[in-house]
């Protein structure tokens, strides 16, 4: 997850938005030995708000930030991969700031009012606080942890985690992300509904 810009607003390219409308249909499912197995695209575009910075501390040259949290934007052709990540990580930087991140983090489903998103005047959407605002749930909920790295300019997360509320209870999900700092990363979703037949 992009978690790279501590500011309140950040500007996303506009092309990133047509990548998710055609990310919704690379979605399809694969049987699995038990249950079914769907895989799904979408983009962590990034934070929308910032809820605490964390204890930054410089041992040895190197940077560590415990309690870092925040709230992401997900978007993807799948309202049960649509919504608003709740994350809290600690991260382990040496003094190029390349590291590993260990986080967890709360993902809750939805929809977003998108005519209502904001875009400035070379129609780049604005990411902020406002579009919490936008956001209507569905009643889904995922849980899980991740584990990500940073090597330069790259930035790449594995995320497990499963369903504790709605529709999605007891199933399971993985997620990939990779991307560059201060970018939206582009996510593989595998999930796996434990009690679906064939």
């Amino acid at each position: 997850m992009n978690t790279n810009n501590c500011k309140n607003t950040k500007r996303i390219p506009g092309r990133i938005l047509l990548a998710v409308i055609a990310a919704a249909f690379l979605s399809w499912t694969l049987p699995a030995t038990a249950g079914i197995k769907t895989i799904v695209t979408g983009w962590d575009m990034g934070v929308v708000k910032w809820l605490d910075y964390g204890e930054y501390t410089f041992p040895g040259g190197n940077m560590h930030i415990q309690g870092h949290s925040g709230i992401n934007l997900h978007l993807s052709g799948d309202p049960l991969h649509t919504g608003l990540l709740q994350w809290i990580m600690n991260l382990q930087f040496d003094e190029n700031g390349d590291g590993v991140v260990n986080m967890s983090w709360r993902f809750e489903g939805g929809s977003f009012r998108e005519d209502e998103f904001e875009y400035d005047d070379e129609d780049n959407l604005v990411l902020g606080e406002y579009i919490i605002d936008l956001f209507t749930p569905n009643g889904t909920v995922w849980e899980g942890n991740s584990h990500g790295w940073y090597n330069g300019d790259s930035v790449t997360y594995h995320s497990a985690g499963q369903g504790v509320e709605g529709e999605i209870e007891g199933w399971q999900v993985q997620v990939d992300s990779e991307g560059q700092r201060n970018e939206p990363l582009f996510m593989i979703i595998t999930r796996l509904d434990p009690k679906a037949k064939k």
